[in-house]
Parts: C-alpha cells; structure tokens; sequence
C-alpha cells in the first residue's frame, strides 16, 4: 500500500500543499478497532451543552447531523436529503430521510427536530448553540419526515450550523429518560453508538448496525482516550498504541513526516489559539491594559519557537487566513512595540505595569507556550502568573465569569459566524464578559448578509473593533495536522475538528 501524505506550508500562505502518492486500491474491509487520541478528557459529551474541542472531535460519530459539509464545506446530505430555501431565504425546507432512527430504535422524524430544536433554545437548558439558532423564529413539523424552519431575517451560516454542533440531533426518548445524565447514557442516529466514558480512561463506541446509510460504517469499535501529554501522544502513535490524533505539537512535526508507518495530512485551519480574557476582572478592566498586551508579544518568535518546521500563522482576530475574512501576513496583525507598550501602560495608570492570573492546561507546548509570553510580557513590568489547570476547570470557571485570563484553543468552526458571533456578543457564550454595541451590531449584520464581499466587510471592521476591545490575546490560527498509522484508510480530512470514522476501514 502506499502512502498519502499531504505536506503543510502555511507559513506564508496558509495554503496545504503536498504530495499524493496514490490511494489505496483494495476494497474496504469490514471489522477491525481503532484507538484515537484526544487532548483532554472531554468534561462533558452532551452535543447541547459542551464547548471541549476533544468531545466536539468525537461526537460526529455519535450524533448524525441534519446536514453535512463536504471538503470544500458545501452542505452536503444528511438527515435530511434534501432542502429548499425560499427565495426571500427566510424560511428552510427540510426532507428527512425515512430510514434513520436513533440507537434506541426510536425514529428520527420530524418532531425529533422540533424536540432538539426546543431543548437548544430553551434557556433552561442553558446550551451554547441557542445563539446559533437566534435567528430561527418558529418550526414545525410540517409532515412525519418534514421539518420547515422559518427566521425573522436571513442567516448565512444556518445550514453550516447544522452540519455541526447545532444539527446534531438527540434521541428524545433518552433526554427525557435520563434528564441531567444524558451525557452519560448517549443516543443519538450517527455511525456508532456509545457505550460508556470512563473519566480519564476512555470513550467507547461500537458499530451501529441500524445505521441509516447501507454498508455502514466498517469498524467494529472505536476507543478514545485522552492524552494531555503531546509526547506521550506521539510516542504511543509511534508504537502503534494509538492509531490517530490531531494537535501534533509543532517540534514533532517534521520527525512524524517521516516515521514508518505514519501518515501526516495537514490542511489550513479554521480555528484560533489565544489569551481570553476577563474584561470585567479587576486585573485587566482596563482597555489600555489589555491592548498593552497586544504589543508585548512577538507572534514571530512564539510561532518559530513553537512551530519550527510550520503549521500555524499569525492571528489578530477570530478570523482565519483560510476564511474569506482575512490574509495571511493582514497589515492589521500587532508587531512587538515596546513604545506603543509604555505609552499605553502610562493611560492605564500602570507605568510599571501590573499583575495578573492565565489558567492554562500544562502540557508541553501550553507551558512553552505560556513560558515566551510570560518573558515577552515581563520586560515591561507586566508579572503573567501562569497558573495550571485541569481543561474541565478552565471552561467551567471562564463560563462563570470567575478567572482573569485563560489560555483557550477555539474548536475550528466552517462559517466566520460560528467563531465570532457566538464568543463576542453579549447574548452569547462571551466568556470575555463584553458589552459592545459597535461589535453586536457589526456580527449581527453580517450574519444575515449572503454576499461574500459584504460579509468579508463587516467581520474585518469587528476585527478592527476588536482590536480596540481586546476581548481576547489573539496570537495565531494553527493548521489542521492529523496523524494516524497507515492502517486506517478512506479517512475524509475536513478542517471543522471533527473526526469522522463513518467511511474508515483498516487494513490488517
């Protein structure tokens, strides 16, 4: 067999590039295990309700969607095999499949969609989808296997929100069996069926025999397990412990593009790493402090030393290079200015700069990591106290409101809306605690926008606003690297986070 790897270079265009040398030409094999990394233990799993990077790159495989996007994220079939919009693009037609039906052997119909589509906008569930369903004004299931959405103006990014997190459907016969423990006892109509979690051990899938696609999926089981060590994640693939992982840490990257037996594939990325930050917190409620920031760190030097052999670019707002949005190399991206530093502590009322808390996960690259901020930050007085930090704890206490400053990836999303509107309005998520009019109504309009220039207008002056705001420490959007033992075959590589085993067979 031979080997399909896809080589990144990113740094100066964000554009993968790479060599096929040819697929695979033998049959698909049903049967077979795999074992796949994650880089935390996911805190919770109900598609709902999470935010964790490591449960959205798993849940696809639980939760079929209403649609899907292929790898050019054009909406593709899925629960619904077809669907018209009407012409004034507020009201949505979907035809369901007639043969899915949930891993209770409960069918998935129409008032299934209406079911999950109460349970995200009902405030009592408290999801982080509701604002990405904000927009839909009333539904209904217009026959068994017809659901029509209507909404009170336009939205650009419904049908990608529903190739997501917002379309994955839940059984509702097991929400209203299990309640507040229906992250435990999962059902939902997607390729595998889940069958325990394990805290800090794994997540276990098995084959859905009933699942709706004929000759679907081939795998027997999949096991997850966390590894918040990337070394141990590169050392176990290496051995044949683990069978794929995604968030290779950058130093590694070149030696697994060469190691026997592994496959590297890379696309652009969609998501950002940066600093949240509490705008409310007495450390940092000061603008000129946050925007101070801003000009303390050199995101050269941080991706060189991080990244030495590529994988990840610049970033100054949620938006990346590999979106309509931005550019790589953006005039607008900060520089290190310790002039523009000083002079903005001085309007903070902070000449000799300031203390304050960063939570962070402490594996190996998050402490290099947060170790290049924290020097470039204390050249200028500014003391950063680096404070590890279980995943789980950081997202509880960012939702709270109760931190300073987090050091959080955002899970690559396939719309600009769905890395903005939801993080920086303040009806949303907003773990930044912001309130700003000028960035609300900005990320407002542009959602409802279908023209791809207009859209691209209003989301770069947000990102201006935003650079104001500081809601956030951008610093870079890093590619989508995947790594896996050559066994695996027929692995679809679609920069949204999620791993999808639907198609996937092995070859022993």
């Amino acid at each position: 067999m031979k080997n399909r790897r896809l080589l990144p270079v990113l740094l100066a265009a964000l554009v993968a590039f790479g060599l096929v040398a040819g697929a695979s030409a033998q049959e698909p094999r049903y049967g077979g295990t795999i074992t796949v990394a994650v880089t935390d233990d996911p805190p919770n799993l109900d598609p709902h309700i999470t935010n964790a990077a490591s449960a959205r790159n798993i849940l696809h495989n639980i939760f079929a969607t209403i649609v899907e996007m292929n790898e050019e994220f054009v909406p593709a079939p899925g629960l619904a095999e077809s669907w018209e919009i009407s012409d004034d693009g507020l009201t949505y037609t979907f035809h369901l499949v007639e043969n899915a039906r949930f891993h209770d052997g409960t069918p998935v119909d129409a008032e299934a969609i209406v079911y999950n589509f109460d349970r995200i906008k009902d405030p009592a569930t408290g999801s982080p989808r509701a604002s990405e369903l904000s927009f839909v004004e009333s539904y209904e299931a217009a026959d068994e296997y017809t659901f029509v959405a209507r909404l009170s103006q336009p939205y650009a990014a419904l049908l990608p929100a529903l190739a997501s997190w917002s379309g994955m459907i839940v059984s509702p016969t097991a929400v209203e069996t299990y309640g507040d423990d229906f992250a435990s006892h999962l059902v939902g109509a997607g390729p595998f069926k889940f069958v325990d979690h394990i805290r800090d051990d794994r997540v276990l899938l098995v084959r859905n025999d009933d699942y709706f696609r004929e000759g679907l999926p081939y795998l027997d089981q999949i096991i997850v397990r966390p590894f918040v060590d990337g070394e141990a994640r590169v050392i176990n693939l290496k051995s044949g412990a683990l069978d794929m992982f995604y968030t290779i840490p950058g130093k590694d990257l070149e030696d697994l593009m060469s190691y026997p037996g592994v496959v590297v594939e890379s696309v652009p990325g969609l998501g950002y790493s940066s600093m949240y930050i509490n705008t409310r917190s007495e450390a940092l409620g000061n603008p000129y402090r946050r925007q101070a920031l801003n000009y303390c760190v050199d995101r050269d030097i941080i991706i060189n030393t991080v990244f030495p052999h590529g994988g990840a670019v610049a970033a100054y707002s949620p938006f990346s290079p590999a979106t309509f949005v931005t550019d790589v190399d953006d005039e607008r991206i900060p520089q290190r200015d310790p002039e523009k530093v000083r002079e903005l502590l001085e309007l903070a009322g902070s000449p000799n700069g300031f203390t304050f808390e960063v939570l962070y996960a402490a594996d190996e690259e998050n402490t290099r990591l947060i170790t290049l901020v924290q020097a470039m930050c204390a050249e200028f007085g500014i003391n950063l106290v680096a404070q590890p930090t279980e995943f789980g704890q950081i997202l509880a206490r960012a939702g709270e409101g109760n931190y300073t400053a987090a050091w959080i990836s955002l899970t690559p999303r396939n719309d600009p809306d769905l890395s903005a509107y939801p993080w920086f309005t303040s009806n949303s998520t907003n773990f930044a605690q912001i309130d700003n009019p000028v960035i609300d109504d900005l990320l407002t309009r542009a959602r409802a926008v279908s023209d791809i220039a207009e859209r691209r207008e209003l989301y770069r002056a947000a990102a201006d606003e935003m650079l104001l705001e500081m809601p956030y420490l951008f610093l870079f959007h890093r590619a989508e690297i995947k790594a896996y033992r050559d066994r695996i075959q027929n692995f679809p590589h679609i920069a949204d986070g999620m791993m999808r085993f639907e198609s996937v067979w092995v070859n022993d």
